[in-house]
């Protein structure tokens, strides 16, 4: 039971520091997203609005939590492409 204890804590997968943030815009900007594209990523990660789950997102915008699942990922791999 220790192990729980000296354990590190995880940082959520979707949580950016301030300089992560900024990083994530400027890129959002270079990347010319669409506005869908651009309300998923922004809120998915809090930038400039609430931070939403998944399921919250879909909800939003009418579609299957799954599609948007799929959506994020195109988006993150157009913005990898700008860390190249």
């Amino acid at each position: 039971m220790d192990y729980l204890i000296t354990r590190p804590a995880r940082k959520r997968p979707n949580t950016l520091g301030p300089e992560e943030r900024d990083d994530m815009r400027a890129r959002i900007k270079r990347a010319h997203l669409t506005k869908r594209d651009r309300f998923i990523i922004e809120s998915y990660f809090g930038l400039d609005r609430a931070r939403l789950t998944m399921a919250e997102i879909a909800e939003q915008l009418g579609i299957h939590e799954h599609t948007i699942s799929k959506q994020r990922a195109a988006i993150w791999d157009k913005l990898a492409q700008l860390w190249d």
